[in-house]
C-alpha cells in the first residue's frame, strides 16, 4: 500500500515535470528554428558578424529546446510508467 502511494506521487510529479518541460522545449524549438531560418537563407549579400550570431543563437535555442523535449518524453515515460505501477500494483 505504502509503495503504491509513493509510486502514485512520484508518476504525478514526473507528469507535472514532463508538461512543463514540453511547453518550455517546444517554445525554445520553435523560437530557434525560426531564428535559423531567418537568417540562415542566402540573399547574395555576405553574411555579417550579427547574422553568424543570430544563427549561432538560433542553434543554442534549438539544441536547447530539443533538449528539453526529450527530457519531457523521458518524464512522460516514467510518469507513465508509475502510473501504471500505481494503478495496477
Amino acid at each position: 500500500m505504502f509503495i503504491t502511494t509513493v509510486d502514485a506521487i512520484f508518476a504525478l510529479i514526473f507528469a507535472t515535470f514532463a508538461l512543463n518541460a514540453l511547453r518550455r522545449g517546444w517554445m525554445l524549438l520553435k523560437s530557434g528554428w525560426v531564428f535559423v531560418q531567418t537568417h540562415a537563407k542566402d540573399d547574395g549579400q555576405p553574411m555579417s558578424v550579427q547574422r553568424r550570431h543570430w544563427i549561432s543563437q538560433g542553434g543554442a535555442f534549438f539544441i536547447g529546446g530539443s533538449l528539453w523535449v526529450a527530457g519531457a518524453m523521458i518524464a512522460g515515460f516514467l510518469a507513465i510508467q508509475l502510473g501504471f505501477r500505481a494503478i495496477f500494483p
